[in-house]
């Protein structure tokens, strides 16, 4: 049977371990976010030639760039 000091140590471990990949989430979240940003400026320098090449008006080029930063695209495929 295990003692109590190390039931203790493993539980403070494990949480440990939790918080880690918690802020793992959140560094993940933040360079995803921006890599979207980037995405939806260079979306809003194509010309229009370049977003009919992909059905997108200009229109659509407006709404999606004026997103803000934290609001992603769901990553499952459409």
């Amino acid at each position: 049977m295990a003692s109590k000091a190390a039931c203790k140590s493993r539980t403070a471990t494990s949480a440990r371990a939790r918080r880690l990949r918690g802020l793992g989430d959140v560094f993940a979240f933040i360079e995803r976010a921006g890599e979207v940003a980037r995405q939806r400026r260079a979306l809003l320098r194509l010309d229009d030639a370049a977003l009919k090449d992909f059905a997108a008006s200009r229109a659509d080029a407006w709404h999606e760039g004026g997103r803000p930063w934290w609001d992603l695209p769901d990553a499952s495929p459409r």
